[in-house]
C-alpha cells in the first residue's frame, strides 16, 4: 500500500538581522547611533512592486506566508503604502537595501551577460563605499556571498580596504547635545572639536561645507 508523507520544514528566523538589507545587530546599546530597532511582519503585508532594493517578496498563499525581520528603514520601505505626505521610496528609507544591492547585487541587461557589481569592479573597491562605522553591519554578510565555491568578500575586514567616507554621525549628535546644553564647559569642547568645526564636508564639484551645515544628498548620486 501506497502512502503519502506530508513534511514541514520550519526555519530558525534570525531576530538579529534584516532579513532584506542583511544588516546585522552589533550595538546592544539602545540609546547608539549604531543599535537596529527590528520589527517582525508577515509576508502578506510586503508591497509588490520588486524595487531593485528590495530583496525579500510578498507571500500570500498559506503554504509559502512566512515572517520576516526588518530594520526600521526596509519596514517603512517595504510595508508602507505611498501618498502625498509620506513616500517610502526616498533614499532615507532605502540606503541600506540600496547598500546591500551594491554590494552583492548585479545587472540584468536584455540584449547582453549578466554580472554582478563585484565582477566589474573588485569587491575591495565595492567596500570602500561602506564607512568603517558601519561596516559591522554587513561584514558577516559579504562573507558569506558564495560564487561557485569562491567568497570574493573574503579579504575584506572591518577596517581594510580604507573606507573613502568618514561617517560623522556620532561626532555631529555630540557637537548638537553640547551646543543644546547650555552648559559654558560642554560649549567650549563643542567648538574646540575640529571634525566638526572644520569645513570638511565636500561635494562633487570641490565645495566645502560645515557638517552642521550641510544637507542631505543620496548616496547613489555620489556613487
Amino acid at each position: 500500500m501506497s502512502h503519502i508523507y506530508y513534511f514541514s520544514i520550519f526555519t530558525t528566523l534570525d531576530t538579529s538581522k534584516c532579513c532584506n538589507c542583511k544588516c546585522k545587530q552589533f550595538d546592544q546599546d539602545p540609546t547608539s547611533e549604531y543599535h537596529i530597532d527590528f520589527q517582525l511582519i508577515s509576508s502578506k503585508d510586503i508591497r509588490a512592486f520588486g524595487h531593485k532594493c528590495q530583496s525579500i517578496h510578498r507571500r500570500t498563499s498559506e503554504l509559502t506566508i512566512r515572517d520576516y525581520n526588518l530594520c526600521e528603514e526596509c519596514h517603512y520601505f517595504l510595508t508602507d503604502k505611498p501618498s502625498e505626505t509620506k513616500k517610502p521610496t526616498e533614499f532615507k528609507y532605502i540606503w541600506p537595501g540600496y547598500l546591500w544591492n551594491f554590494l552583492s547585487g548585479g545587472h540584468n541587461p536584455k540584449f547582453d551577460s549578466s554580472h554582478r557589481y563585484f565582477e566589474v569592479k573588485s569587491p575591495e573597491y565595492l567596500w570602500q563605499a561602506v564607512p568603517h562605522s558601519m561596516r559591522a553591519w554587513w561584514i558577516d554578510a559579504i562573507r558569506s556571498i558564495n560564487v561557485h565555491g569562491s567568497y570574493p568578500y573574503a579579504q575584506c575586514e572591518l577596517t581594510s580596504p580604507p573606507s573613502i567616507f568618514v561617517d560623522q554621525t556620532a561626532s555631529l549628535s555630540k557637537f548638537e547635545d553640547d551646543i543644546d546644553s547650555g552648559d559654558l564647559s560642554r560649549l567650549i569642547a563643542a567648538l574646540d572639536n575640529d571634525d566638526i568645526i572644520n569645513a570638511n564636508v565636500l561635494c562633487l564639484f570641490g565645495c566645502t561645507e560645515f557638517c552642521f551645515k550641510a544637507k542631505e544628498i543620496d548616496w547613489d548620486v555620489i556613487l
